[in-house]
């Protein structure tokens, strides 16, 4: 009876061990795999089709993975399964998308470690859709591998559950897109014209990395690549560019920054917008008593604490890579004049013109020489504004009604060339 009684306890003492282990480890003995086949959405206006739907290691049941599926499924039952679910991997080898006027076929989806409405990894390997618009004619689109890492999209299921997206918060650690391309039929353009009548849309890539402090984002950086848009050769805008000296627009993009939230300041490291063949356009600057919980509200108290932000410096900075010429030609032949004559004409218009305008603070003569100089040698123009007492605040900026009152709390230095 001893032996037994002793044999109880320790089968007594292993079950205890086991039933904490499955607690401690999230009832990782709940856990299961889910496949769908043959999953089809139809709400009426689109029809999606998932051969196959693979869930791993997931606490949603296999009717609760269906229901994620269903269009009978009502928005609060869904953000409240996307709320709970968590899973190892989902995967979706293959899908489609049809519509009356189009159809979309998609390639691999997967996202690793679900936990709640935060990822892992998230990958798209993108997808190839072909549509008609109206009776503007066919068009189509192309999408590139998509990859996030680090991810937190909880912020959208109130959103989905209420139909409300303000003050929505998404945290996305690292991204990576190779990006799209686009073609859309111009409904202005017969597409017998010379040229054709297609709008041509592509970007080359997206980079991007944040770091947070909790949901605060305190640095991070997008690196976009070439968004190229070509427009009908017939077109007005396309006939515009073309006198300018442009077959198509080619722009990038590249945005650093710093967040400091103690001092609830951020440093605008850079943002540089660069066309290619005509220059880069780039902005660094001081922003300060940011309100970041205020802003992320969506709401008046946003637009107040919006208002309420100071900008202590800000630097403006162009480096000409072609457009100075460009736009000194386009002028030139508007005046019937030769290039040298009409970059002598600006250049004296900018150096005696600009302080009428601008009044006879020193600043707005530094401004007038620099503007003179990079007309008469375009090749790089920096214009620093600095606040001559306290940070101003963005509201106080309304109460700049002509350039004294401008000059009055702002000081200016500007360089041409350097």
């Amino acid at each position: 009876m001893v032996r037994f009684t002793k044999t109880m306890r320790i089968i007594g003492l292993f079950v205890a061990l086991s039933l904490s282990g499955q607690l401690v480890s999230g009832q990782v003995l709940a856990l299961e795999d889910v496949t769908l086949t043959n999953v089809k959405i139809d709400d009426g206006t689109s029809i999606v089709l998932f051969p196959r739907v693979e869930v791993t290691a997931t606490n949603l049941s296999r009717d609760e993975v269906s229901q994620l599926f269903s269009t009978a499924t009502t928005k609060d039952t869904l953000s409240a399964l996307l709320a709970k679910m968590e899973a190892a991997r989902l995967y979706i080898p293959e899908g489609s998308i049809s519509e009356k006027d189009g159809k979309a076929n998609l390639r691999a989806i997967s996202a690793a470690k679900i936990n709640k409405g935060q990822f892992e990894k998230f990958d798209f390997a993108g997808m190839d859709a072909s549509f008609t618009l109206d009776n503007r004619g066919p068009g189509s689109f192309k999408m590139n591998a998509l990859s996030l890492d680090q991810g937190d999209v909880s912020g959208l299921f109130d959103a989905l559950r209420t139909g409300r997206p303000e003050g929505m918060n998404l945290r996305i650690g690292k991204m990576n897109w190779a990006g799209f391309e686009a073609i859309v039929p111009d409904e202005e353009i017969s597409p017998t014209a010379p040229g054709g009548n297609l709008i041509k849309i592509s970007l080359g890539s997206v980079a991007g990395e944040n770091q947070y402090q909790g949901k605060i984002p305190v640095s991070g950086f997008v690196d976009v690549k070439n968004v190229i848009v070509t427009l009908p050769p017939s077109s007005e805008p396309a006939q515009q560019l073309k006198a300018y000296g442009y077959d198509k627009i080619d722009m990038s993009l590249a945005v650093q920054f710093t967040y400091d939230p103690e001092k609830r300041s951020q440093k605008l490291d850079r943002l540089d917008i660069i066309l290619a063949n005509a220059g880069t356009l780039g902005i660094a600057g001081l922003i300060s008593n940011i309100d970041m919980e205020a802003l992320s509200k969506g709401d008046a108290a946003a637009l107040m604490a919006m208002m309420n932000m100071e900008v202590g410096m800000l630097e403006i900075k162009y480096i000409n890579a072609g457009l100075a010429e460009k736009a000194l030609a386009f002028y030139s032949n508007l005046q019937k004049k030769s290039p040298d004559a009409a970059r002598q004409e600006l250049s004296a218009m900018a150096s005696g013109m600009l302080p009428m305008f601008l009044g006879t603070s020193p600043s707005a003569k530094k401004l007038a020489d620099a503007v003179s100089a990079f007309i008469a040698a375009p090749k790089s123009l920096v214009i620093t504004l600095k606040s001559r007492g306290p940070a101003l605040k963005l509201q106080d900026m309304a109460e700049f009604t002509d350039p004294a009152s401008f000059f009055k709390k702002v000081d200016v230095d500007a360089v041409a060339n350097r």
